[in-house]
């Protein structure tokens, strides 16, 4: 197993956030942005080596984004909300924060 960590970033206030992988919920937490910080809350999530599927939801939108990851890509995903949608940001270190 490999280690992925989220960061549910920009836009949220409130709303439930529901991470699931290969199909198996991982996280179900309501999530509030610190406006200063532009960050929610991160989450650490055990996924498999090699390909496969991330879910996110936002419950209280019916919005729902499945996304196919390789650990090999990157180990830190940035989620944020906006007015399009999930936007996500893959990368291979951790963000930074103020």
């Amino acid at each position: 197993m490999g280690k992925l960590v989220v960061d549910l970033q920009t836009g949220y206030t409130g709303q439930t956030v529901v991470l699931r992988v290969q199909g198996r919920e991982m996280f179900r937490a309501a999530v509030h942005t610190d406006l200063m910080e532009g960050f929610a809350r991160s989450v650490e999530l055990e996924v498999p080596n090699g390909r496969f599927v991330l879910e996110v939801e936002v419950a209280d939108t019916g919005l729902r984004f499945p996304v196919t990851l390789d650990l090999r890509g990157g180990h830190y995903l940035g989620i944020s909300l906006t007015d399009r949608g999930l936007e996500p940001i893959l990368q291979e270190t951790p963000f930074g924060y103020l």
